[in-house]
């Protein structure tokens, strides 16, 4: 009897490793190229790359050599449209992603529909995830936007990863949406990794809505969650509103941002705020840690809707006290005439602590003209180091030095453990423009510790 049983387990066996086999045998690398018109996607008679996104399935990869792509079926702008061009038929699996790389790291570039490919911005994405899953784009040169959308399914499990994107893309006539890399409108649980995004064409509107990497949501849309955008550096070049930008008409909850290095965005690396109406508080949970950000006015900017962010161990640093025409502040948070509908949805229960900020005007800048406003806008804040501020909180009209805020908000006891010591950078460029010159001589063990990070700053 156990003999039986051995063999059928042992046949059993047999089977799936012929099944997995043969299925994984079935995935199949397609060569393409500019010019290509192959049938065979070889290597020496590569296709179309066009073509061969309509057909590929889960498992199988595009391989992009060397040259100029362009979409040009794409022949008119619609808002349904604006991520369409290149964007594959089918969706991969989660064992079995649909890869689209280039053979040459960068040396595949794909530029917009010749229609809006001219000297300003163009309106459609370059390249585009539209609706589908398991999808891996990787090593690109674009010259455009790179966009992920799910607002009609999908946009889900998708990577962007080791791509450069200049140039950037408006949406429709709106100068003020302005991206390098969009991920809007229910996606969910996509990655986006390890890219360098600069150069974007000044739109001339340099608004909040604008950021080199965006998390973007209009109203009504389904929740765009679960994002992680992570080691990417993006240079906003004074020409766009942020660096990361956050912005919804809907809810944007529970993504994440870290190891990533911004610099010289027109206004904040990072931006809390939701729909202009309604009662509900829609950017929620939502985690900043371990970024460097650089000559930015702010490091988050807060207005209506914005609650329970995490911001922790970001480094955040300035050459001047004000940029912009605006003060360089750590965490800039608003109410009555900047919060929508008037004076409601106050961003709330924010959770700061481990995080480092060199030079500026004040560490927190509340707008609130109310009572205790900050029980309302903190669930924590400690072990914060602010250094070179002219103060540690502005509450409405009044500054406060950081012994001045601790009177302040002593029955709550924040920043009992905060600093206002030199962190001590190395600055290995002497100018502040790599994340590299961000490293201290030391690390002390002065931040929150236990279960979380015992020093203060990014680690670099």
């Amino acid at each position: 009897m156990m003999q039986k049983q051995v063999c059928k387990i042992f046949f059993l066996a047999m089977f799936l490793s012929f099944f997995c086999f043969a299925k994984d045998s079935l995935a199949a690398d397609h060569f393409v190229s500019p010019t290509g018109g192959g049938t065979e996607y070889s290597q020496s008679n590569p296709g179309n790359f066009k073509s061969a996104l309509a057909h590929v399935t889960a498992g199988d990869t595009i391989l992009l050599m060397d040259g100029t792509y362009q979409d040009t079926s794409i022949t008119a702008y619609s808002y349904s449209a604006w991520i369409s061009p290149f964007s594959p038929t089918n969706s991969g699996t989660d064992l079995e992603p649909i890869t689209i790389k280039s053979i040459n790291r960068l040396g595949a570039i794909i530029i917009p529909p010749d229609i809006y490919h001219t000297t300003g911005n163009p309106k459609l994405a370059a390249i585009g995830i539209k609706g589908k899953n398991y999808i891996v784009i990787d090593g690109l040169r674009v010259r455009g936007m790179i966009g992920i959308y799910g607002q009609e399914g999908g946009g889900d499990y998708n990577v962007v990863k080791n791509c450069e994107v200049t140039v950037g893309a408006i949406q429709s006539t709106d100068t003020s949406l302005n991206y390098g890399i969009v991920v809007t409108a229910g996606a969910t649980h996509n990655l986006v990794q390890n890219n360098y995004v600069h150069d974007i064409v000044d739109s001339g509107n340099h608004g909040h809505n604008a950021g080199g990497i965006m998390l973007l949501n209009p109203a009504g849309g389904p929740a765009t969650t679960h994002n992680i955008i992570e080691y990417n550096t993006v240079d906003s070049g004074n020409v766009l509103g942020t660096v990361f930008g956050i912005k919804g008409g809907y809810n944007i909850n529970d993504n994440i941002w870290r190891y990533n290095f911004g610099k010289n965005a027109y206004g904040t690396a990072f931006i809390q705020m939701g729909s202009t109406g309604g009662s509900t508080w829609d950017n929620f949970r939502n985690i900043a840690h371990n970024n460097i950000i650089a000559n930015t006015p702010y490091f988050m900017e807060a207005y209506h809707s914005g609650s329970d962010w995490q911001m922790y161990n970001n480094t955040f640093y300035n050459s001047t006290s004000s940029l912009n025409g605006e003060s360089v502040e750590f965490l800039h948070m608003a109410d009555n005439a900047e919060n929508v509908p008037f004076g409601q949805r106050p961003c709330k229960n924010q959770v700061v602590y481990n995080n480092l900020a060199v030079m500026g005007s004040r560490g927190y800048y509340q707008y609130y003209n109310t009572a205790n406003w900050w029980n309302e806008s903190f669930a924590y804040s400690d072990y914060n180091q602010f250094y070179n501020y002219s103060s540690w909180c502005r509450n409405y009209a009044t500054n406060h030095s950081l012994a001045s805020w601790r009177t302040l908000t002593s029955a709550s006891g924040f920043d009992a453990h905060s600093v206002t010591s030199n962190p001590g950078f190395l600055n290995a460029s002497g100018n502040f423009s790599a994340s590299s010159d961000f490293k201290r001589s030391t690390y002390p063990t002065d931040g929150r510790g236990g279960s979380y990070p015992s020093v203060i700053g990014a680690y670099v």
